[in-house]
């Protein structure tokens, strides 16, 4: 292990381009947290990992006999907060709420008229680029798989 007092200097040499000259650098003990402070604002300062967007059109398609189909899904995202509207077929309305993206996860409550007895519907999705693919929790019959694809209108 090297230690550096105080009033030492660090040194150490590199080659200089191409040539057999060499370039000795010097530091003094009052740079080195200077220097180690400007890579700790540079980690910082990285971006995170890569947040998926879904903002736009989405085909979805839920596959399960009993309840299965197409939803049309229109996705509007700001940060990771998501809003939008989904029609789904034989149902009076459905109202989206709690629309979040944390990495590349999509999770969303829908709230659904099926007969005049409104329930909540969890869905959850991994997303990666144009397509997704999930689980959708409708409550007494459990969860079905469903896939998504973006779509141009």
């Amino acid at each position: 292990m090297i230690s550096v007092r105080p009033g030492d200097t660090v040194r150490w040499v590199r080659p200089l381009h191409a040539t057999d000259a060499f370039e000795v650098h010097e530091m003094n003990r009052a740079t080195i947290p200077i220097l180690f402070a400007l890579i700790a604002l540079v980690v910082v300062s990285a971006p995170a990992a890569a947040q998926a967007n879904v903002a736009g059109n989405w085909l979805l398609t839920v596959e399960s006999p009993e309840a299965g189909g197409d939803i049309v899904a229109v996705f509007a995202q700001d940060g990771s907060t998501v809003t939008g509207t989904l029609e789904v077929p034989m149902v009076g309305g459905a109202e989206m709420t709690d629309g979040l993206v944390e990495n590349n996860t999509l999770s969303f409550l829908l709230h659904v008229d099926f007969d005049g007895t409104w329930f909540t519907v969890e869905v959850k999705a991994e997303v990666e680029g144009d397509s997704m693919a999930g689980s959708v929790y409708v409550p007494e019959m459990g969860s079905m798989p469903f896939t998504g694809r973006r779509t141009e209108s």
